[in-house]
């Protein structure tokens, strides 16, 4: 087995905000365009 790594930079909540957010919202994006093309389907089993 390997050790694991230890030397990885810090990286500041911060310094990547914008990205994070940028990213959250273009899953949300991609997540309602795929909700809107799949086929409806009842999941209360009646």
């Amino acid at each position: 087995m390997t050790a694991p790594a230890t030397n990885w930079p810090s990286l500041r909540v911060s310094d990547w905000t914008a990205t994070r957010d940028t990213l959250h919202m273009w899953t949300q994006i991609v997540g309602k365009i795929r909700m809107a093309h799949a086929p409806l389907i009842n999941h209360c089993g009646r």
